[in-house]
């Protein structure tokens, strides 16, 4: 470190002198350790003759001593990922401490790059609740609490021009009333993945597989006896894989899919009537071939109003049939809290192999949501 003499207040010296002392780690320990042992230092001073006066009163009058900015040495670099953290000088940082108004202090900040982690992970669970209770009600009706669980899982890989999308989606919803046994009115597992190699600035070349079906079996809701069951585990199953070019930006991704394969699977004729979902009787399994447009997108529209979109339309023409799949799903949801909010969703659904009518939901609840 050096010192410099400032002279004292009564007798102000015309010019300043600077020494310097030479010291090991273990020295200014122990000086840090015996402060009032100053002679400790006596041999470090590095003496010069033309100013052994100045540094003579250096010594005997440490008081009188000042720090050369220009000297305090920088703090060491921290090692981090891939190299070192960069970071201001001693001066810098000690004249920002300070307050000091300095010409070096008030530069701008400087724009660092954040790290690019190759994958990213991510998820939230979401379960809704709504309830109905009434005693001597003349009207009518019935006590009821329905219970929906949504959880949706989500890894990103993107490195260079590549990017990799997958995501799962389990929904699961339970309702019980009085007069009828409990029963599931919603049940849907997802798996989707979407590569893409980059075409442009926001262009991509694209690949999407996609499996949709249920985990328990459904039932018409006049079956309350649970007998004749619709529907169930691969009864039926979904599966698309899909070629084709994908538009992105922020919250917005478009698919464009000229070359689109569905198929349409019941694993068990026995249990389940495959000619329910237009599949020939001798076979458990239906190929299609078409085109698809696959859309998703989210926007804040207001102050904790948040709005999710997302659509997927297939439309076969490989075969005269020309069947036609499409559904929906748009979200709102309206933060109370960081764990609650009032959920709004509703699901549009178009399956002519299904029904020659359009299948509508929707569900307003309190909604506990939690993101990882």
């Amino acid at each position: 470190m050096s010192l410099k003499y400032k002279g004292r207040e009564d007798r102000p010296f015309e010019y300043d002198t600077s020494v310097h002392l030479k010291l090991s780690v273990s020295e200014y320990q122990n000086f840090l350790r015996h402060p009032a042992r100053a002679d400790t230092l006596k041999d470090s001073f590095d003496w010069s003759p033309a100013d052994a006066l100045m540094t003579r009163a250096l010594y005997e009058k440490p008081e009188y001593a000042d720090e050369l900015w220009s000297e305090i040495p920088d703090p060491p670099r921290f090692y981090y990922g891939e190299g070192y953290i960069s970071h201001r000088s001693a001066n810098e940082s000690i004249s920002s401490l300070l307050q000091w108004e300095s010409p070096e202090t008030n530069k701008k900040l400087e724009k660092k790059k954040a790290i690019q982690r190759t994958w990213v992970y991510g998820g939230t669970e979401n379960i809704q609740v709504s309830q109905a209770f009434q005693e001597n009600w003349v009207k009518g009706g019935e006590n009821s609490i329905a219970l929906l669980s949504d959880l949706r899982l989500q890894a990103r890989y993107k490195k260079n021009n590549v990017e990799w999308e997958s995501y799962i989606i389990h929904k699961l919803g339970i309702l019980n009333t009085e007069d009828k046994k409990s029963r599931f009115n919603d049940d849907l597992i997802e798996l989707n993945s979407k590569y893409g190699l980059s075409a442009g600035k926001k262009w991509f070349y694209s690949g999407l597989l996609n499996f949709k079906t249920q985990f328990f079996n459904g039932y018409e809701s006049s079956d309350t006896e649970k007998e004749n069951p619709v529907s169930g585990f691969m009864a039926p199953g979904y599966l698309t894989m899909a070629l084709g070019m994908d538009y992105k930006e922020k919250n917005f991704t478009l698919m464009i899919l000229p070359f689109t394969s569905k198929m349409t699977i019941v694993t068990d004729t026995v249990k389940f009537d495959q000619t329910r979902y237009k599949i020939p009787e001798d076979k458990k399994v239906d190929n299609m071939g078409g085109a698809s447009i696959v859309n998703s997108f989210s926007r804040t529209i207001a102050k904790d109003f948040n709005l999710r979109s997302k659509m997927d339309f297939f439309y076969e023409y490989m075969r005269d049939d020309n069947q036609i799949q499409a559904e929906w799903e748009l979200i709102l949801d309206m933060q109370i809290n960081v764990f609650l909010s009032t959920r709004i969703a509703t699901y549009l659904r178009y399956y002519s192999n299904e029904s020659d009518y359009v299948q509508f939901r929707e569900n307003l609840s309190i909604s506990f949501n939690y993101k990882f």
